[in-house]
């Protein structure tokens, strides 16, 4: 699968199954062999996007908080709210 896939997309695939692995398992109970598995990427690959477990865990953190923020702001945009 990491052939057909670029660079930026190996990494959001980490990402995303991290989250919901992080999410169903915990993250003391999830390994990287089982993300690297699940997202059917050879677990070499997975320490060319991040350094560490805890270096992951962090750009977890980071992305999905952006993304909560991003909705956020998109959901209260004051111009497109239409006043009752």
């Amino acid at each position: 699968m990491i052939k057909s896939l670029k660079n930026n997309d190996v990494r959001s695939r980490l990402i995303q199954v991290g989250l919901a692995t992080f999410a169903k398992r915990g993250y003391h109970g999830t390994g990287i062999k089982e993300i690297v598995d699940t997202a059917e990427i050879p677990k070499g690959s997975f320490y060319n996007y991040f350094k560490s477990k805890e270096e992951f865990g962090a750009e977890i953190i980071r992305c999905h908080s952006a993304e909560f923020w991003k909705n956020w702001h998109e959901c209260f945009n004051t111009q497109e709210i239409n006043p009752v």
